[in-house]
């Protein structure tokens, strides 16, 4: 799995929403459009640059937001890598 180099916002064009740019450590440009403004999105990136814990910074975000913010994975992507399967009762583990 690769890394976030660094993540950029940018407006959309009717400035209501924005879109979190992110580059990885493989050099892969990766997006995705949230229904935040750009303007809170900049003072909570200064916040975190600055160490604030990403979900205190960006409390405003959803958890698969800041996820894709931290792994360039979207909730969407993730929930594809771990579908849910039942796992049949005798084959769990027990204590």
């Amino acid at each position: 799995m690769a890394l976030i180099a660094f993540v950029k916002f940018l407006p959309t064009d009717d400035q209501k929403d924005t879109i979190i740019y992110a580059r990885t450590t493989e050099n892969e440009l990766v997006q995705l459009q949230v229904p935040h403004s750009y303007e809170r999105c900049q003072a909570a990136l200064w916040k975190y640059n600055n160490g604030a814990k990403i979900q205190d910074a960006f409390r405003f975000m959803t958890p698969d937001e800041r996820e894709f913010m931290m792994s360039g994975i979207s909730g969407a992507a993730y929930d594809g890598l771990f579908p849910d399967e039942e796992i049949e009762p005798e084959k769990r583990w027990t204590c």
